[in-house]
């Protein structure tokens, strides 16, 4: 069986070798990086091998620690000369198992927790036994290459296989006012942080709290510092000083009185769509005023989160290791809003389920942070939060979803009455998108696509109407939706993006929905055909992009209900609100149907020959507007501009002409008319087009 290499890569803090006697000091936090299979449980260490090449140097590792989820490996290079330096940068693992004879490649991530101490997560590594074996490749400083083979033995003794508590008062019920409590547990570590917010869900049993101690021993790690009377690794003794803390914050708050503030943490409901494999997150703080709580204001200032798999495997979707955990400071204008950063999944193109069997698992988030409220908490005191959330992220089905192609649905009668339709708004200020409708209704027309074509205009669109009406476009304002309760989602529900539900209302069979920024390559017609089996909507994929939508009209479709009963924070506005609303019962389109031409000019998507729509994407960069076809290419050969994460190359300059020559034909038609249409706003810094709500804060922090 072939073994496929991992790379770990790091950046130095300086280009000097860090000397094995060197302080500790010398730290380096990276994200998780990695990705492959794995198990563990004994000890290594490997002596040094050398070979004749002067500049070959050889590695040496030391096990630190063999837990359920992790190996921790301690891992320093030794040249010729005997000299040993703790690796750091760019680091290659080939990974296997021989159990029962059979060679594995278990599946497992890396990363980096200080310089020279390598960390191997590894989901269901429990169950396996045998040998692993690690093939450990590093190019330090002076030497041309460094490798090293190490062995595991996995015998199940995991270092964080803690006995429960079983005292005589294992079955007292700690329990407290509010939901849970919080200890404050001092860290001191060299890193700056002297305080580390642990968070105990109560009530609950000794047992199980002591439990939890455990858990935040091993997924703080925790278990390798001196915590009162106990030594590093002594992981009981270190959960049972915790428990003492845990015991004077409940004796603090049998005197305190109830609080009148708390901290929110606002999250969409279970099951919904996770946005592009994050979890995004509204931090904000309420109030207890007239017997109830009320909503007062985003958070601002310092907040420590804390997420990981509450599956006793650490679930798929976090891999094996917490997802993020530490301080961040939330700025006034985050609108308490954090993110938190899962494993991508490997998608089948189109859609159709993840090629990895699914991600499914059980989460927990947990946020603390110190604050007060002028006339309701008036001393800043510490507050804490948490959420468990089932994630399955893309609605992905159960068995693949067929991918509808145009060869099957040309194979579909269509006698439907059909409509075209687009989104616009904004266009007082920057004309931008109406010159990309235009271009887009030219090309329908020019592939034989003759259907009514519809305009949902949102605000600020006056200068505009007797435009689009003299292309023949049927100009339909759309009203605002009306707030349910207070959600981050709500600030843009009056943007013209909202629009899009008003689609619904369209007295048509059927409706093809593209955003003007599209350039149609080919007759679609057979689109209309995409909902003959049932399904309500058809997009590509499984996370649905709002970009290209066929849609049944259906106006009790009931949004309404989506959105009173969904409180959570939309990254992707009206996508993400669409994406929970069908929650994956729409019919998955090919990617023919959604050709980005970044993709297509670096050969990642569908040829051009076979694209029936090509779709140009939105990335703003560095502050400026989102790059778009009638921007021109004069910007192409300026010092780092891309389009979106690609520069422009002669593919992309050529899909731009492509464009350009069809808008050249759409403004000749106007002009014949008599009509003309200001150019659009030059490509350059973005300029704030959206409203939001701005909430007053009386936040004062600790």
């Amino acid at each position: 069986m072939m073994r496929l290499p991992l790379i770990l890569v790091a950046a130095a803090t300086t280009g000097a070798a860090i000397d094995a006697t060197s302080s500790a000091s010398a730290m380096l936090r990276l994200p998780l990086l990695m990705a492959s299979y794995l198990t563990a449980a004994a000890a290594i260490d490997a002596p040094p091998r050398f070979s004749d090449d002067p500049e070959r140097c050889s590695l040496e590792a030391k096990l630190l620690s063999v837990a359920s989820r992790h190996v921790d490996l301690q891992i320093r290079s030794v040249d010729a000369e005997g000299k040993k330096q703790w690796v750091y940068g760019e680091l290659t693992i080939h990974c296997s198992v021989i159990s029962n004879g059979m060679e594995l490649l278990p599946e497992l991530r890396v990363s980096w927790e200080d310089v020279g101490v390598v960390n191997v997560w590894v989901r269901g590594l429990r169950n396996l036994r045998g040998r692993m074996l690690l093939d450990v490749e590093h190019a330090p400083a002076g030497c041309t290459t460094a490798t090293g083979a190490f062995e595991v033995a996995l015998t199940g003794l995991l270092d964080d296989d803690v006995p429960s508590y079983e005292g005589e008062d294992a079955d007292e019920v700690l329990a407290t006012t509010s939901d849970g409590t919080l200890v404050l547990f001092d860290r001191r570590d060299e890193s700056g942080d002297t305080k580390i917010p642990l968070r105990f869900a109560l009530p609950a049993t000794r047992r199980d709290a002591y439990a939890q101690a455990v858990n935040a021993v091993e997924r703080l790690r925790l278990w390798r510092e001196t915590i009162g009377p106990c030594a590093p690794n002594e992981r009981a003794c270190q959960a049972g000083q915790i428990m003492a803390l845990v015991d004077g914050a409940l004796e603090s708050a049998r005197t305190e009185p109830a609080p009148r503030c708390r901290l929110s943490l606002d999250r969409p409901r279970n099951h919904e769509v996770l946005v592009l494999g994050h979890v995004s997150c509204e931090l904000g703080v309420e109030v207890y005023e007239n017997d109830t709580w009320r909503w007062w204001s985003f958070l601002a200032g310092p907040v420590h989160l804390d997420a990981y798999p509450s599956e006793a495997d650490g679930g798929s979707a976090l891999w094996s290791t917490a997802a993020g955990q530490g301080w961040n400071i939330l700025d006034a204008n985050h609108s308490g809003q954090v993110s938190i950063k899962l494993r991508s999944a490997f998608r089948r193109e189109g859609g159709g389920g993840a090629m990895d069997g699914g991600l499914r698992s059980l989460f927990r988030i947990e946020a603390a942070a110190s604050f007060g409220v002028p006339g309701f908490c008036d001393e800043p005191r510490w507050f804490h939060a948490a959420k468990t959330i089932s994630y399955r992220p893309f609605a992905e089905p159960e068995v693949p979803a067929i991918i509808l192609d145009r060869d099957a649905l040309q194979q579909r009668p269509t006698s439907y009455a059909c409509a075209v339709a687009t989104i616009l708004y904004g266009a007082d200020g920057d004309t931008g998108y109406v010159h990309g409708a235009l271009t887009l209704k030219r090309s329908l027309q020019e592939n034989g696509v003759m259907v009514p074509f519809h305009a949902l205009l949102g605000d600020g669109m006056t200068s505009v109407k007797r435009v689009l009406r003299a292309a023949g476009f049927l100009c339909r304002d759309v009203a605002q939706l009306q707030s349910v309760g207070h959600s981050s989602a709500l600030p843009a529900l009056g943007l013209g993006q909202w629009a899009k539900l008003q689609l619904w209302h369209l007295e048509y069979d059927r409706v093809i929905y593209l955003d003007s920024d599209v350039l149609v390559l080919r007759d679609i017609s057979e689109l209309f055909a995409s909902l003959d089996d049932g399904a309500p909507l058809a997009a590509p994929n499984d996370y649905l992009s709002g970009g290209v939508l066929v849609l049944k009209p259906f106006k009790e479709e009931p949004f309404a209900a989506t959105l009173a009963e969904d409180r959570g924070f939309y990254e992707y506005g009206e996508q993400d609100f669409l994406n929970v609303h069908f929650a994956g019962r729409h019919a998955r389109l090919s990617l023919e149907y959604k050709c980005s031409a970044e993709k297509v000019a670096s050969g990642e998507s569908v040829a051009l020959d076979q694209c029936s729509i090509l779709e140009f994407d939105s990335c703003p960069k560095n502050g400026d507007v989102a790059w778009k076809p009638w921007h021109g290419v004069g910007m192409f050969n300026a010092t780092n501009f891309k389009v979106c994460f690609r520069a422009p190359d002669a593919t992309i300059a050529r899909l731009t002409a492509r464009w350009a020559a069809v808008h050249a034909r759409a403004l000749a038609d106007l002009s014949a008319s008599g009509v003309a249409l200001a150019p659009p706003r030059p490509y350059g810094p973005l300029a704030d087009l959206t409203h939001f709500r701005v909430v007053g804060s009386g936040l004062s922090s600790v």
